[in-house]
């Protein structure tokens, strides 16, 4: 019965989640009415019976789908039924409720079903306008900045972490979404054909342990909370090294939803001191992060305040700083991984044209052998005979002409 009053309430949109448990009976009971009227006037007027039979059988179809639905969703919760995914279900019962009462209601009937049906409509009305003007901006940004991403050559599995609340934030997995994004470029859909393949690689962790330019707390995972500063952590890797990217994971500690605006820093050569890295030299990446500790997905899969920020660098990194918002904000970070080329590759298959041994940290993918040993070659340079042999195996697999 819960998962109806729900199904039902969000007819008059997303605003009457904090309402429902009044929404709820109160439109059951106008649709009771309606469905009511129905019936005497099924009796009373033989020759409207046909298009009673049609309002009738309507109204039937509707609380059967209401009832398959509450039986099926009511487990996922009050938030997933009421964020608005079967609103364009449930407004049909309302429109069946008006006509059944418009047409064969009394008059009191009828005053007190369409009385109701517009002073509901119209008290939710602006709060569901800023609702789904909300949605719509989010929507917008987060399409702006996938597709910007995705033209400055970002790898999908970059995009996956990065954009999985927005791509798909009913899935735990960004590796699922890593796998949709390369087969809709082998699918040849132009937004995605020429997207940059994901390259071999492995990652490395680094301590925890920054160079903070203020004093951090004692605690192992370096939580920072300051009500007027912005928490920098400072990071020496000591030698320059080549880096693919850094991937963080880290925890925002918010109490309503925020847009922080996660930014790196990172020098290709130590300065003489922490400070340096804002100056001359650095360069920076600033990903808008969505924390959202009302975020239904987010609480059921236990991933409240817990993000996963990795930053494409391809270029050497001897320090960084890691700045996670331009206000205060309680943040700590977890882990902290370099992506660095692999220094193994994989082995080339010359008869399934696939490569096999996955290395650690890698991501599996399967594509053509003609792509994969020039991967191969590029991954391992320093070695010329294993990226000989790839080129070779590659040829002889597919009868490439060295000319290609």
């Amino acid at each position: 019965m819960k998962g109806i009053l729900l199904l039902v309430s969000i007819s008059l949109g997303p605003a009457i989640k904090p309402y429902w448990h009044i929404a709820g009976p109160a439109l059951v009971g106008l649709l009771l009415l309606s469905v009511g009227a129905l019936v005497v006037a099924w009796r009373r007027q033989p020759q409207e019976r046909l298009r009673i039979l049609g309002l009738l059988l309507f109204s039937c179809a509707v609380g059967s789908l209401f009832v398959v639905l509450a039986r099926a969703r009511v487990g996922l919760g009050e938030d997933y039924l009421l964020i608005g995914h079967y609103l364009t279900l449930a407004v049909p019962a309302l429109c069946a409720a008006y006509l059944g009462s418009l047409l064969y209601a009394g008059e009191s009937i009828r005053r007190l079903v369409h009385a109701s049906l517009f002073l509901g409509t119209a008290a939710l009305l602006w709060p569901n306008t800023q609702i789904g003007w909300g949605r719509g901006v989010s929507l917008h940004r987060g399409q702006e900045a996938f597709e910007h991403d995705l033209r400055a050559g970002v790898p999908p599995f970059i995009l996956s972490e990065r954009y999985l609340t927005f791509l798909s934030p009913a899935s735990p997995d960004p590796g699922e979404i890593r796998v949709l994004l390369e087969r809709m470029r082998l699918a040849g859909i132009p937004q995605f054909v020429h997207m940059t393949p994901d390259p071999l690689y492995q990652a490395v962790s680094v301590p925890v342990a920054p160079l903070m330019s203020r004093e951090p707390s004692d605690e192992e995972t370096r939580r920072h909370r300051n009500s007027s500063d912005v928490a920098r952590f400072d990071f020496d890797l000591g030698e320059p090294r080549f880096v693919l990217g850094i991937r963080i994971r880290c925890v925002y500690g918010v109490d309503a939803r925020r847009l922080a605006s996660f930014q790196l820093i990172w020098r290709q050569s130590r300065g003489p001191d922490v400070s340096s890295l804002t100056i001359h030299g650095a360069r920076t990446e600033t990903v808008a992060v969505d924390v959202n500790p009302n975020d239904m997905w987010a609480r059921r899969y236990g991933r409240v305040g817990k993000k996963t920020v990795t930053i494409w660098i391809n270029d050497e990194v001897a320090r960084f700083s890691v700045v996670p918002d331009r206000e205060a904000v309680e943040f700590r970070i977890s882990e902290i991984d370099l992506l660095v080329p692999a220094a193994v590759p994989q082995r080339l298959n010359p008869d399934s044209g696939v490569c096999t041994m996955p290395l650690p940290g890698q991501i599996p993918m399967v594509v053509t052998a003609r792509r994969r040993a020039y991967i191969c070659a590029a991954a391992c340079a320093a070695s010329t005979a294993h990226a000989q042999s790839c080129m070779n195996a590659a040829r002889s697999g597919l009868g490439i002409e060295r000319s290609m």
